[in-house]
């Protein structure tokens, strides 16, 4: 191989031909290895807008590899590679991986992410070579048994209605507590979810004491998809049953008249709401594996 025919191109916007390029190694790369997941191609959701997070290398003019870097914090960058099926073997992963650690030490970060599927053999094998450690998994799941939503009639003192404005501290204070982290973080989080015409949130109400609860969302962004998110529930009430309670009231009060499937994400890390979604008739349509060099 003659080193000079190699090029990389490292760019934070990706114009319409090598948009068109990326968009076709991604679909053989899909269909090579049975993948579901889709490339980070939003430069504008990176903390650092500007950074060049897209890399393409040619071999011939002929575009073998790409990776990108999604940025969701200061110190965090989670990076994805795809390789051509017949150009792999041949160094090309590990010179963009190369690239991506000298820029990611230019801007001090140090928490570095690297983000494969079950099928990805390739990455996963590069990973390996690295000695890297895959450390959690995220499964996208997906809504299938209707015929539960019968439990969802039977009053047990709970009522899940649309959150107005005014209980947007309630909902911070919620989640806070719930997920136990720094209370900035939850109000970041969710006054975002608050501010985004196309994100509804809900509220679990006690009907005696008008306590909230528990607190979820719904993303109506996604044309042909419904998606879950931010579901907690008060620690001082879980493992009662009031996460079931409100899923069930919100999928079959709220979620199903949309006419989308219904979708939501969850950690690896947290084996009850994993447990949980399950046997609401939840099923695993895509998994997404997270790795790290220790």
């Amino acid at each position: 191989m003659n080193a000079s025919a190699i090029r990389i191109i490292k760019t934070d916007t990706l114009d319409a031909k090598q948009l068109l390029a990326v968009k076709e190694l991604e679909a053989l790369c899909r269909k090579n290895e049975n993948l579901t997941g889709s490339l980070f191609l939003s430069s504008e959701l990176n903390e650092y807008p500007n950074f060049p997070c897209f890399m393409l290398l040619y071999e011939n003019n002929f575009l073998s590899a790409f990776l990108s870097v999604f940025i969701p914090a200061e110190d965090e960058a989670e990076i994805s590679v795809c390789t051509h099926p017949e150009h792999r073997l041949q160094g090309f992963c590990n010179m963009l991986l190369d690239e991506a650690f000298d820029l990611l030490d230019e801007y001090g970060i140090n928490n570095i992410t690297f983000v494969t599927e079950p099928n990805g053999k390739a990455f996963s094998y590069v990973l390996k070579s690295l000695e890297a450690v895959k450390y959690n998994s995220e499964y996208f799941m997906t809504f299938n048994a209707p015929k539960l939503l019968c439990d969802a009639l039977k009053d047990n003192g709970y009522e899940l209605w649309p959150a107005p404005a005014e209980s947007l501290s309630a909902h911070i204070d919620l989640h806070h507590r719930a997920f136990d982290i720094e209370y900035n973080d939850a109000a970041d989080f969710v006054s975002a979810l608050f501010n985004d015409n196309s994100i509804k949130p809900f509220s679990l109400y006690d009907k005696t004491s008008s306590e909230i609860l528990g607190s979820c969302y719904i993303d109506e962004s996604v044309t042909d998809s419904l998606i879950i998110l931010g579901v907690s529930i008060s620690p001082s009430h879980q493992g009662k049953g009031l996460g079931r309670n409100m899923m069930l009231q919100l999928i079959s009060k709220y979620a199903l008249s949309y006419g989308k499937q219904i979708m939501l994400q969850v950690s690896g890390n947290n084996l009850p709401a994993k447990h949980l979604y399950d046997s609401l008739g939840f099923t695993v349509t895509s998994q997404f594996d997270y790795w790290y060099l220790p």
